[in-house]
């Protein structure tokens, strides 16, 4: 479970890991960022384990039929 001020990053979001690069935190896992969006990866950074502390980014967006 999340927490924060926006603890979804997105519309939803599963198979969500927490990374830890360069000594910062961040959530990263598949979502949709806005309503009829395909599923895309994306990433927010964490304040803490659980902890949203800015929106998502999308990294990577399906290209191929076959990802949607």
């Amino acid at each position: 479970m999340l927490t924060g001020s926006n603890p979804y990053p997105t519309n939803w979001l599963i198979d969500a890991s927490v990374l830890q690069m360069d000594n910062r935190l961040y959530v990263v896992g598949s979502g949709t960022t806005s309503s009829g969006s395909p599923p895309s990866l994306v990433i927010a950074p964490l304040s803490a384990p659980y902890t949203v502390s800015a929106p998502s980014t999308v990294i990577s967006t399906p290209t191929l039929s076959w990802e949607t």
